[in-house]
C-alpha cells in the first residue's frame, strides 16, 4: 500500500489528476528533482524507488524519476493506460 504522498507524487508524474480526463491520463511520465538530496519530494522519490514504483536518471543535466508499471497500477491505471505509458 502506499501513502497519500506518493500517490500525489506519481498522480503529478503521470498526469492522473481531476485537471484531466482519465483517457488524457499518461501524456507525461517524468519528474524532475531537486539537487538538494534532502529536498522532501527527492527523498520520498528515493524511496518510492527502493519499492519499485518508479525508476531514475539523468535527463537534460537533472536527476529524473519515472514510474513504472507498479506504480501506474498502483494509482489506478487501466490496460490501456498502461500501453500509452509504454512502461516496464
Amino acid at each position: 500500500m502506499i501513502t497519500e504522498k506518493q500517490k500525489r507524487i506519481l498522480q503529478h508524474m503521470l498526469g492522473a489528476d481531476s485537471r484531466y480526463k482519465k483517457k488524457e491520463w499518461g501524456f507525461r511520465n517524468h519528474y524532475c528533482a531537486s539537487d538538494d538530496v534532502n529536498c522532501p519530494e527527492r527523498v520520498e522519490l528515493e524511496a518510492m524507488k527502493e519499492i519499485g514504483l518508479v525508476t531514475s536518471g539523468v535527463r537534460y543535466e537533472c536527476k529524473t524519476f519515472w514510474a513504472t508499471r507498479q506504480g501506474a497500477i498502483e494509482i489506478g491505471f487501466k490496460p490501456y493506460q498502461l500501453k500509452k505509458l509504454n512502461v516496464k
